[in-house]
């Protein structure tokens, strides 16, 4: 599906780019090309993260943040900001919904047990500086 809006997105902006000419064979493979790169590229940025978490990556999509963009600094952070990043983190599974429950309570709880923080499922200070590198996947 990503690879497919990938190019999708990269055909429009050649059509229109190049005065609504056709494309050539080697333009529609330098796309090819240029798709798998960034594909390449994702996988990188995967496999880093399941590292770093020892969680699979998961996306969050637009529909479900309701395309709020989350906000970059901790201090600030709202209840879905925090289950944002959670999900991306790999540590939550629900809904985006800026209630923090049992689902949210546990993901965080797991966070900071993984990241050595105080394990007390609150998203204090220092569970917010942690997560906060977390929300920067959603952009």
């Amino acid at each position: 599906m990503k690879k497919l809006l990938i190019l999708v997105i990269i055909t429009v902006f050649m059509f229109s780019a190049s005065g609504c000419s056709l494309f050539m064979a080697k333009d529609i493979k330098n796309l090819k090309r240029r798709v798998n790169a960034l594909e390449d590229r994702e996988d990188i940025v995967e496999e880093k993260v399941e590292a770093d978490t020892g969680k699979s990556v998961t996306y969050v999509s637009q529909a479900e943040v309701k395309e709020e963009t989350p906000s970059v600094d901790s201090r600030s952070m709202t209840k879905k900001d925090i289950q944002i990043a959670l999900k991306n983190a790999g540590y939550y599974d629900g809904p985006i919904d800026g209630k923090l429950g049992t689902k949210s309570r546990k993901a965080i709880r797991d966070f900071q047990q993984d990241k050595g923080l105080k394990v007390d499922g609150i998203a204090g200070t220092q569970t917010k500086k942690a997560l906060v590198k977390y929300l920067n996947y959603l952009k």
